[in-house]
């Protein structure tokens, strides 16, 4: 039985990661992955500190080819 993570170290890697990954639609749509876990937990804020870290890691690669 696979038993849920409760290492922030895997929240946190587990949101820096869905920063990059899409999940298809019904419809044929792409979406960003949200944050799937409880809100106003600590485990939901660190996904959403490593979807934030992936974030601007992002942005300082895209200003550092002047493309912003």
């Amino acid at each position: 039985m696979n038993k849920p993570s409760n290492n922030l170290q895997d929240h946190f890697e587990n949101g820096y990661s869905s920063f990059s990954r899409a999940v298809q639609g019904k419809k044929g749509f792409w979406f960003t992955v949200a944050n799937p876990l409880k809100k106003n937990t600590t485990p939901a804020r660190e996904w959403q500190r490593g979807y934030d870290t992936a974030y601007f890691d992002n942005l300082k690669g895209v200003k550092g080819n002047g493309l912003a």
